[in-house]
Order: structure tokens, then sequence, then C-alpha cells
């Protein structure tokens, strides 16, 4: 087990950032549900604390599959674990980090079916302990100092799988010809939405610009490669607000992009630079700025419904199926959606 070192202290805080961002909207999110919900906190505080001991008993299995960075002579793949066995996975890291994701998604996925915690919330439990554990238990690899990545990897892990469970909480109750998330104020739902679909438009881009980015990059051209995605992502955002309104992420969800003046579908310039501010903002979740960012841009949904982007763009974000007063219409939306 690897010490802490005194200079890793304030890099530790500083980039700690992202998942201290989670925990303030997880705690302020989760107060609200429990003000607001007739449900009892004694109700589903286990279900939270499921949440909270799966991650850490997901990521302890992580960490017992790949090197910690101590190697020596004689074992086949000359390194050890934290647990001073034999790494499973030392010649695989990507297979041991999809196998985190899916244990964290699993993990999401039951907690957003079997309850109405918010999905930021449920983000913050996946998030804490793992980030808690890393200062003694992240593999060090071969000490190049890496292993502080693992504070971004972690919360922003975390936070997409709860939101893609959010998705699918929200998909079962249309299905269903329900009514979802009850228990819950309707501005955190469309909070939720809101972050959902951009988690499920992250992930359509990503499928997509993955081989060729990745091929641009191994011949040298990173630039080109940075280039191409950007232009893809914000063309994707672009295309699909002003041709139909919203794209996938919004669709799933049942939300719809309109400008704020007219109420109608938004240009394609207007969409481009809707698109491109909504990519910048992704963009930023390669920095510490990406948890102020995240912060502003919840508090704002929550207080008044609009984002950073939806500010600079003058557009808004509404629901498919109703008026434009989120507390109206977003507790229906289940009943409503096709």
């Amino acid at each position: 087990m690897v010490a802490l070192s005194l200079l890793d202290a304030p890099v530790i805080l500083l980039l700690a950032l992202p998942t201290l961002a989670l925990v303030i909207l997880g705690l302020f999110l989760g107060a609200s549900f429990a003000r607001n919900s007739e449900i009892r906190a004694a109700q589903t505080a286990p279900k939270a604390l499921v949440v909270a001991g799966g991650s850490a008993i997901t990521w302890m299995a992580y960490v017992a599959m790949v090197p910690s960075g101590e190697c020596r002579a004689g074992l086949s793949n000359g390194c050890l674990t934290l647990f001073k066995h034999e790494a499973l996975l030392a010649d695989n890291p990507t297979m041991a980090a999809a196998l985190l994701v899916l244990g964290f998604a699993a993990i999401a996925t039951w907690s957003a079916l079997t309850s109405s915690i918010p999905a930021l919330a449920i983000a913050a439990l996946l998030a804490i302990v793992p980030v808690l554990l890393l200062p003694w238990s992240a593999p060090r690899g071969d000490g190049d100092g890496l292993w502080i990545l693992a504070y971004w990897f972690i919360p922003g892990i975390a936070a997409l799988c709860a939101l893609l469970a959010h998705t699918a909480r929200r998909i079962r109750a249309a299905s269903l010809r329900e009514p979802v998330d009850v228990q819950l104020s309707a501005k955190t739902v469309m909070l939720g939405d809101r972050l959902s679909g951009m988690a499920v438009d992250a992930v359509v881009v990503g499928l997509i610009v993955y081989w060729p980015l990745t091929s641009l990059s191994r011949s040298g051209d990173e630039a080109a490669a940075v280039l191409v995605g950007v232009l893809f992502a914000v063309s994707y955002e672009a295309v699909a607000i002003s041709r139909f309104g919203g794209t996938l992420g919004h669709r799933l969800l049942g939300l719809k992009v309109i400008e704020s003046s007219t109420t109608t579908v938004p240009s394609l310039a207007r969409a481009f630079s809707r698109g491109l501010v909504v990519v910048i903002e992704l963009l930023l979740a390669a920095t510490v700025l990406f948890s102020v960012v995240l912060a502003i841009d919840a508090i704002l949904v929550l207080s008044s419904g609009r984002s950073i982007g939806d500010r600079l763009t003058r557009t808004s974000v509404e629901s498919r199926h109703g008026s434009r007063n989120p507390d109206a219409e977003a507790l229906n939306w289940g009943t409503a959606a096709r």
C-alpha cells in the first residue's frame, strides 16, 4: 500500500473538485427529495447504503485485478496487486476498466429502477467511497503519476452511469404508461432529464467517431482528430435540433429545444451556436472547471429552468408533452410519452 505524499495533497484537493461538486449536488437533491417525498428516509437509506457499498466493492475488485505498480521477477506477468497476489488483468487494462464501468452501471441501474433517488445523488453515492480510497488503493502503474487522473475518471464514470440509468428509468415509465419520479420536484426531474439526454448524446457521438478519431490519432494527426471530433459533435447537435427539435438524447427523455423568444424550433445557425456551447462544456470535463460549470448549470436549471448554454444562445428546453411550466407536466411525462 502506497503512502500519500504531502506534496500530493494540494493536487488531489484540486482534482477532487468534480467529486466534491457531485457530493454537494447529491446532498442538495437528496435533501430536497427527503423534504418532498412521502417515502420515509428509513426506506431510502438502505438502498443508498447499498449503492455506496456496492461501488466500494466494485472498486476494490478492480484494484484486486490490476498491478499496483509493485513488480518482481518470478511471476508470469511480473506484477503484484495491492493485495500482494498476481494481477489477473495485468496485460489487459481495458478489460479491467470495462468491468469497473459495468459494475458501476449495474449498481446505478438497480438503484434507478427500484427507487426515486435523484440521478446526481446516485452518481455521488457511486463516487464518494472509491474517491476516498484512491490515495491508498489507486494502482500507480509505472510511477508516472497518472494515477491521479482517477479523480476525474471515477466521478465522470459514476455520473455517466447514473444518468444513463435515469434514462432507463424514464423509458420504462413511458413504456408502462405510468408517472415517474412522483416523489421528486418537477425541476429536479427536468435537471435529471437534461443531463441524461446529454449523456446519451455523448455516448452516441463517441461510438460514431471513436474509430475514425483513433485512426487519425495513431497516424500522428492529433490536432485533426480533435477538430474532426468537435465539428462532428457540433454538427450533430445543430442538425438534430434545427431539423427535429432535439437530439436523440432529448427525444428519449421527452424534451425539445426551442427559441426562447418565439417558442419555435431554433434556426440552423442558432442550433449550431448551442451545439458549440454544449461541446465546450463537455470538453471542460477534462479540466477541474467542469465541476464549476456543472454546479452553476445545475443551480440555474433548478432555480430558473435555463442553463448557461440556454442563456448564451437564447434557447430553452421544455417537455414535448405540454406546457412550458415544468411543474405543470414534468411529473406526468411517463403517461404522455409515446
